[in-house]
């Protein structure tokens, strides 16, 4: 078989063939950690972390994808271009090989697309107008319900961590939930959650503070939902970590006070994880160029006597206890 056309040959020293995707994953992992660790330099490298980022992404997913039968093999011109296309290699965000060959399957020229270009352009011109200078005061800080990237409201004012993780980078959580988490499903949720955020810790890159909060973002999450589904459970109450849908069968509704005063509690205590947590990303700005290492990142939690982890801790104690 011609290389260009194996899914799973990676040209490398070696020149191997992988039999499916999760070698050419391990593969493609090893050379990443290979390139920080040893070759670049930790200013150099944490300058392309997030472009070496996307492009792990699109190779990963179009290797799953095309294991699958979903998404034929892209010749060299092809792949290139969907792996360094201009328009998501820098800051993305990830999309698949399938969404890219959307985007070049353009309509044909006529007038009426003519007339389509020309509305655009004037819509383009008036939504910078708008924005600039006019939305500050004209629309409240809300109303931008529907973003494709991300959902500031619910991260700054979360009902849960669960929801952070989800709103935070939709793109990156699409991504993680098709290509990890409900591959690791079979082994318990668990281990489904924990492997999801490790990989999420190997692609932001090998440094100790992201893996740390990554990890403990993932453990805190999966601890809140299977405390608030149990407490759900037994008073049968809109309280999970997911907002419910209006036809769930629960007796207390969203409008219930004690309901509201619960969640409104439990968003208080997703706040306080998240400023424990945030915390990390503060200090020098000459070391954060290099990205903090391990002890950066245990003196400032010990400093804090490890609140967040002990509350963690507690709260998964008391999941425990309450079943």
């Amino acid at each position: 078989m011609d290389q260009l056309e194996d899914p799973y040959y990676v040209e490398g020293d070696l020149d191997e063939y992988y039999d499916d995707p999760d070698e050419a994953l391990m593969y493609e992992q090893m050379e990443k950690m290979s390139n920080e660790l040893f070759i670049a330099t930790p200013e150099n490298w944490h300058q392309v972390r997030g472009s070496q980022m996307v492009l792990v992404m699109k190779l990963i997913s179009l290797g799953f994808d095309s294991d699958k039968g979903t998404t034929p093999w892209p010749n060299i011109v092809e792949y290139l271009g969907y792996s360094v296309s201009v328009s998501s290699v820098i800051f993305g965000p990830f999309l698949t090989y399938s969404d890219y060959c959307q985007l070049l399957d353009g309509k044909k020229m006529s007038f009426a697309w003519f007339l389509g270009v020309v509305r655009s352009c004037f819509l383009s011109y008036c939504c910078l107008i708008v924005s600039a200078c006019i939305a500050p005061w004209m629309f409240p800080e809300d109303s931008f319900k529907r973003y494709d990237i991300a959902r500031p409201q619910h991260i700054e004012l979360p009902r849960s961590l669960v929801e952070v993780v989800v709103q935070w980078n939709i793109p990156l959580h699409l991504f993680l939930k098709n290509y990890v988490f409900k591959k690791a499903i079979p082994l318990g949720r668990f281990v489904a959650v924990f492997s999801t955020f490790a990989l999420s810790s190997l692609l932001h890159g090998i440094n100790f503070q992201l893996a740390a909060v990554l990890i403990s973002i993932g453990i805190y999450a999966y601890t809140e939902h299977v405390f608030r589904h149990k407490l759900g459970k037994i008073f049968n109450a809109c309280i999970l970590a997911r907002k419910c849908r209006p036809e769930c069968g629960h007796v207390y509704k969203e409008g219930n006070f004690w309901v509201i005063a619960a969640n409104l509690g439990l968003s208080f205590l997703a706040v306080f994880h998240l400023a424990y947590l945030g915390i990390m990303f503060g200090g020098d700005s000459e070391i954060q160029e290099k990205g903090y290492g391990m002890n950066h990142t245990l003196g400032k939690w010990s400093d804090l006597d490890f609140a967040s982890h002990w509350v963690a801790l507690a709260t998964f104690l008391l999941s425990i206890i309450i079943s």
